[in-house]
Order: C-alpha cells, then sequence, then structure tokens
C-alpha cells in the first residue's frame, strides 16, 4: 500500500508544478500588460471573465491572409486619392484657363484697331482673334508720367479731399461687329481668356449701339466718390465691382459675351483710369473665340 501511494505521489507533484508554473507565467504576463497600459478590456470578452467560463475561439473562415504596413499605407494612400472628389484646382496657377472652347484655338491673330474690326465667324481650323486694348504701365506716382485727366469722369481724390478727375493710364476706343458665335472676353494676356487683370484705381468700361449705352466699372471700392457712383458726362455708373478696397485690383477676367452680340454694330470704350497716389495697369486684350 505505501509503494502505490509513492508512485501516486511521484506522478502529482509534475502536474502540481506545471499548473503552478502556467499560473505564474499568466499572472506575469497579465501584469506587465496591466502595468504597461496595453489592456483593452472593453473590446476583448475573455478579460474581466468573472465566472472563469471559457469563452470558445470562432477561427475566420478559409486562410488569413497577411499584409505589410506598407501595403496598409499605399491603400490608404490610393483610396484617398482616387475617391476624394473635393481635391481642387492646381492652386498654383489660378489664371489656368478651363473654358473649353478655347482650347479649340489653333492660332491667334492680332486685329489692329484703326479701323472698324469685323470678327469672321467660328470655322474648322481653329483661328482666334484678339485686340491689345491697353499696355502695361508700371507701379509710379501718379501723374509722374505725364498722364492727363479725364475731364467726362468723376470719381474720388485720393491725393486730398472730394471728388476729381482721375488720371488716364490707357485708353481705346473700337467699333466692330463679330459674324459668327464666338465668346468674347477682356482680359490680361492674349492665349487665355482667364488670365487676371491688374489696375490701380479701376477700368471703365462702355459699350453703346444705336439703341443703347452701358457702363461698368472694375476695380477699387475707394474709386466711388463717398456721397454716389462714378460719374460719366454727369451720369452715374451704376455697375461697379470692387475687388480691392484699395491699392492694386486683382480683376478676374470679364466676360464681354452678351454685351458683344454677333451681327450687330457696336462701339467699345475701355479705359483705365488712376485717382492719385499711386498707379499702375497691367496688359489688356479683347479676345474673341
Amino acid at each position: 500500500m505505501k509503494k502505490w501511494n509513492v508512485i501516486f505521489a511521484l506522478f502529482l507533484i509534475p502536474l502540481m508544478y506545471q499548473n503552478c508554473s502556467s499560473k505564474v507565467n499568466f499572472e506575469t504576463i497579465n501584469s506587465s500588460l496591466n502595468k504597461d497600459g496595453l489592456s483593452d478590456s472593453a473590446d476583448d470578452p475573455n478579460i474581466n471573465n468573472t465566472n472563469n467560463v471559457e469563452i470558445p475561439y470562432d477561427p475566420p473562415a478559409g486562410p488569413v491572409e497577411i499584409i505589410s504596413a506598407e501595403e496598409v499605407v499605399d491603400a490608404i494612400v490610393e483610396d484617398e486619392t482616387t475617391n476624394n472628389e473635393d481635391i481642387p484646382q492646381d492652386v498654383g496657377t489660378p489664371d489656368l484657363n478651363i473654358d473649353e472652347d478655347f482650347y479649340k484655338c489653333e492660332n491667334y491673330v492680332e486685329v489692329q484697331p484703326d479701323t472698324n474690326i469685323v470678327i469672321p465667324e467660328r470655322n474648322s481650323n481653329g483661328t482666334c482673334y484678339y485686340v491689345r486694348l491697353l499696355k502695361q504701365v508700371p507701379s509710379h506716382k501718379s501723374g509722374d508720367f505725364g498722364e492727363a485727366r479725364e475731364e467726362t469722369v468723376i470719381s474720388r481724390n485720393h491725393d486730398g479731399s472730394g471728388n476729381i478727375n482721375p488720371y488716364i493710364l490707357g485708353q481705346i476706343e473700337l467699333s466692330l461687329s463679330s459674324l459668327g458665335n464666338r465668346k468674347v472676353a477682356i482680359s490680361g494676356a492674349l492665349d487665355d481668356p482667364n488670365a487676371v487683370l491688374k489696375i490701380d484705381n479701376y477700368f471703365l468700361i462702355q459699350v453703346s449701339t444705336t439703341e443703347s449705352t452701358q457702363r461698368w466699372a472694375y476695380g477699387t471700392s475707394d474709386s466711388e466718390p463717398k456721397n454716389g457712383p462714378i460719374l460719366v458726362n454727369g451720369e452715374g455708373v451704376q455697375h461697379f465691382y470692387s475687388f480691392a478696397g484699395g491699392g492694386t485690383a486683382q480683376v478676374t477676367a470679364i466676360d464681354m459675351t452678351s454685351s458683344v452680340p454677333q451681327n450687330k454694330d457696336l462701339t467699345l470704350s475701355v479705359k483705365a483710369l488712376d485717382c492719385g497716389g499711386y498707379a499702375n495697369t497691367s496688359d489688356a486684350f479683347l479676345i474673341f473665340y
């Protein structure tokens, strides 16, 4: 009988040691996880299982695909690039032409402004036409280039109080008609109908036909008199578009399509005017495309 007790005791000792070792290993690992703040007990049902009920493990169906961290990053980048519909246009080129009709221009023909201008209708050869309206004038103190005053116009005085006749930085008057269904724009570049124009202080544009006369002004808001609109021959310019409070305005290209209808004789007047202080203007082109 003693012999069997000894044998049974020898059999139990390894089992007790194995159980004790496993408990120590588990407690050591669990203690290390809690100490390092790596516990995800809120997401893991096996942690805080106070009833000691074994929760079965359901292996995933099929083989498990192992991918690298680099593959995960590449997948995220590709998804953001291909599925993001809000990626803006290239902000480095704000004057980028986006008018599909203008891409049909294969060549540009300059039209001299000294005669009555007749623009041919569009055809398959892709010829577009332009007229230089104004030449660039660099920044300078107002009047230092010997500019004359526009005596038919009254705007605010930037060299003092009250109102004045502004300086003329450039001006042109054209008699023209367009025979075809073309778009028309006043732009800062001859080969881009969306190029920005620059002016200190404003552009004054007038279109006259046998039926009516329309006027618009584009530039700095401090060009208008404090007591009313800019006056031309005593008549107010009702359409003023401000692109800056003062200084130099960056004016978006001006769409003239509706104001230059096809087969209609008209007179176009464009003036670059300065109210005092400092002055400058960019090139300006009338483009038919």
